[in-house]
């Protein structure tokens, strides 16, 4: 991933919101996970995984879905029906011999 670090411009934007969604609350091994972000103004979405040891993984962008943007009141769902074509899941799994885990999913929001 590339990152620029830039001054913001411009002002606080009140009325701009973000609702963001996870099919379910606890999920069994195996079952599908899938994520749901609706911003109220065009923005870019990046999606990360935080695994109970800490680990970082970056869902979006990837090689297979490298175009990030989401229009306005749209929803950005991941992964959805193309990805899923192409063999990219959400699938939950606790970790060899483990009876459960907690993982975080963190959304970054930012418009232009």
């Amino acid at each position: 991933m590339k990152i620029q670090v830039a001054k913001q411009k411009g002002k606080a934007d009140p009325f701009f919101r973000v609702d963001a969604r996870i099919n379910r609350r606890v999920f069994k091994e195996g079952d599908q996970i899938e994520l749901r972000v609706t911003p109220t103004r065009d923005a870019y979405i990046s999606v990360f995984n935080i695994l109970a040891d800490e680990t970082v993984l970056i869902l979006v962008p990837n090689r297979f879905r490298p175009d990030n943007f989401v229009a306005a009141n749209s929803t950005f769902v991941f992964p959805d029906v193309n990805d899923r074509s192409k063999g990219i899941s959400l699938e939950a799994f606790a970790g060899e011999g483990r009876k459960e885990t907690k993982e975080m999913f963190h959304i970054t929001v930012w418009i232009y």
